[in-house]
């Protein structure tokens, strides 16, 4: 069974939550979509370890991951690592472009708008990323190396992975995994929430 990519709106009342409030609040929506990730794969209780340095860690065999933005979240819980993350399409400056890429993977994105391009890249190489555990220290070494019917190719480490994409208004979605391509689910309400006890 494919594993499914789950994105949350976030609740209009819980966007105005500011600084470490806020960011637990948007932490526990991504794993609440993580959770329906779990329940697709017929896993009705899951928890959502992470190690000393804050990175997810696998439970019962299971990887996971998740993305959050002040408006939306993303989860996925899948047998075989995975990476992902969720980003709002809006502008950027210029050298933003030569922080995150080479001249010669841009230009094997040149057929794509700017801004659909920067964040097609950005979010497949945050997922990657994700997937291999090494945080934003590895972007550098993290390379698109094709680009492919519905998503990338990326190289890290030895390593080829693919990454695919999902849009829905004005966010992307990019998923990390060795396997095909996961289903994708977009929650616009997904129902009362309370604040987490935790």
């Amino acid at each position: 069974m494919n594993p499914l990519a789950v994105m949350l709106a976030v609740p209009d009342a819980d966007r105005f939550q500011r600084g470490k409030a806020r960011n637990e609040y948007l932490s526990w929506m991504a794993r609440k979509a993580a959770m329906l990730s779990a329940k697709h794969l017929g896993i009705e209780a899951m928890a959502f370890p992470k190690s000393d340095a804050g990175a997810p860690v696998q439970y019962q065999g299971m990887h996971w991951s998740v993305s959050h933005k002040p408006e939306s979240v993303a989860g996925i819980v899948c047998p075989h690592p995975v990476g992902i993350d969720i980003e709002r399409l809006r502008p950027v400056s210029e050298r933003m472009f030569d922080m995150i890429a080479t001249p010669a993977e841009w230009n094997l994105l040149r057929h794509l708008e700017s801004i659909d391009r920067f964040f097609r890249l950005w979010t497949a190489k945050e997922a990657a990323l994700k997937w291999f555990g090494t945080g934003l220290t590895g972007l550098s070494r993290c390379r698109l190396e094709a680009v492919e019917t519905g998503g990338f190719l990326l190289h890290m480490e030895a390593h080829f992975l693919r990454v695919f994409h999902e849009f829905r208004g004005n966010y992307v979605v990019a998923v990390a995994l060795s396997g095909e391509r996961p289903l994708f689910q977009w929650v616009l309400s997904p129902g009362p929430s309370s604040a987490p006890n935790d």
